[in-house]
């Protein structure tokens, strides 16, 4: 009977701490990436939707960094949790930008930009995400 005794606390220390090397989230190291977007005349492009599409997308990570546009025309990404930034990489980048709504109840939708900039492959915009913190992407006036 001893050696049983022995062996369950064993077995069950293992068991933790293998638990505890193995996270399994397959999340990648994110670096925060921030940025402004405006209109034509300079004005800030609130509530324009950006996304960082990966040029060399990771099929077993299909998260894209994402982010809104605030009444300043700033943006932060976002890829896993709000304001964690975007892997390293390149990216091309698109924006869409809603029409501003009447009331909060009002459903999105539409595009003021037309979908000029709603597809990678008709984007001019790219940036590259360093291994680095705090990175700025160069100012976007939409067109």
């Amino acid at each position: 009977m001893r050696p049983i005794r022995t062996f369950i606390p064993l077995a069950f220390g293992f068991v933790f701490l293998a638990l505890l090397g193995c996270s399994g989230d397959g999340k990648k190291a994110t670096y925060t990436v921030r940025g402004q977007v405006f209109d034509a005349k300079k004005k800030p492009a609130t509530g324009a939707m950006i996304v960082f599409h990966p040029v060399n997308p990771d099929p077993k990570d299909p998260a894209k960094p994402s982010a809104t546009v605030d009444e300043q025309g700033n943006y932060t990404l976002t890829t896993y949790v709000t304001g964690d930034g975007a892997p390293a990489g390149d990216y091309t980048i698109t924006i869409v930008w809603p029409p501003p709504r009447k009331t909060p109840f009002e459903p999105a939708a539409g595009d003021q930009l037309q979908g000029k900039l709603a597809q990678p492959e008709n984007s001019p915009h790219k940036f590259t995400v360093e291994t680095k913190p705090d990175q700025v992407v160069p100012a976007i006036t939409l067109p």
